[in-house]
């Protein structure tokens, strides 16, 4: 993506401008297929990534409420961008790519150097990436009580929850609960 940006600046600078200001028709078409193709890659790469990542980073208690304040942001930021970029092409032309390009260098690094995998890693264990508990525990803590004293008093208790079953990976444990009925 960054190429692309590096490339739109130096196919509009070093190209010769025409008498009435504008670029010549080859030129503007490999600025347009440029452009197209940082698209391409923005797409699958930093425009999913960034909706997927914030709904996984964040805790469970605090998700849902963290998710839609990192949408609105984003939407908030988006909004100003878009107000400031006619400006910022007019004052200073195709140069403003070359701003394009540094932000694309800065964010691979920030992204490489500071975030962490999450590759393989469950919702419920993300926390311990980010210094928080590990929600699997506290679930095996919360039926290992469930199996010893039932809460709800209309709950009665059949079958025990010995019955672990491994997802499709082998990764996570779900207890089966099936054995509890209302009286």
């Amino acid at each position: 993506m960054s190429l692309c940006m590096l490339c739109v600046s130096l196919v509009s600078s070093k190209t010769p401008t025409l008498s009435d200001g504008s670029k010549s028709e080859p030129v503007g078409i490999a600025i347009v297929f440029l452009l197209f193709l940082f698209i391409f890659f923005y797409k699958p790469s930093w425009g999913a990534t960034t909706w997927i990542w914030t709904a996984e980073v964040f805790s469970m208690n605090v998700r849902a409420q963290a998710v839609g304040m990192s949408s609105q942001m984003q939407n908030v930021a988006n909004a100003i961008f878009q107000q400031f970029f006619p400006t910022f092409l007019e004052n200073c032309g195709f140069q403003t790519f070359y701003f394009f390009f540094a932000i694309n260098i800065l964010l691979a690094a920030y992204v490489w150097l500071l975030i962490p995998e999450t590759k393989k890693v469950s919702l419920e264990e993300i926390d311990v990436l980010f210094g928080g508990s590990n929600h699997v525990t506290k679930g095996g803590d919360i039926l290992q009580a469930a199996e010893e004293e039932p809460r709800h008093p209309g709950l009665r208790h059949e079958k025990s929850f010995k019955n672990f079953k491994k997802d499709g990976d082998g990764d996570v444990i779900t207890p089966e609960m099936r054995g509890y009925e209302l009286k």
